[in-house]
């Protein structure tokens, strides 16, 4: 993982087997990544100057094969997608929690919904869609069934 900075200079931040994710804090350079060979997440602190760079999570919390790595909006905690077994994990940044949840399915990525703490977890398609509520007051995986021809005939459901 090496940092790329305006002029085009870079410089080294760490070595990670099969890096699958890269993300950053809102509104600060600080930075995540998850390496897919070892399943482990790293939160990198002041990227620019020292990258203090600290493990956030790893087997232990329940990492395990994952596809990608975003942050919440306020920057409180951090969710990984595990693609097998299919699910999300959310870490605490002060590493005060962390929360599993399984969602009987792929992840392929995560995209951010409205909300501080909300991600799909699959591209749409035809399939249901999965939503990692991460607001709600127990986090949890919300599937969301395709838009069928009928609904999208009368213009939504009533």
């Amino acid at each position: 993982v090496i940092l790329l900075t305006a002029g085009n200079r870079w410089r080294y931040i760490s070595a990670a087997g099969a890096p699958v994710s890269v993300g950053f804090l809102a509104n600060r350079a600080d930075g995540i990544f998850s390496d897919g060979a070892s399943s482990e997440v790293f939160l990198v602190r002041d990227p620019s100057r020292s990258a203090a760079i600290r493990l956030l999570a790893g087997p232990g919390e329940g990492i395990s094969h994952p596809v990608a790595v975003a942050a919440a909006r306020d920057n409180s905690k951090v969710i990984i997608a595990n693609a097998d077994p299919g699910g999300a994990v959310s870490v605490a940044l002060d590493g005060s929690m962390v929360t599993r949840v399984a969602c009987h399915c792929r992840p392929t990525g995560l995209e951010r919904m409205n909300g501080n703490f909300v991600f799909r977890l699959r591209e749409a398609g035809d399939a249901p869609v999965r939503l990692f509520d991460g607001d709600a007051p127990q986090p949890r995986i919300v599937v969301v069934p395709p838009a069928t021809a009928q609904t999208s005939r009368e213009g939504g459901d009533r």
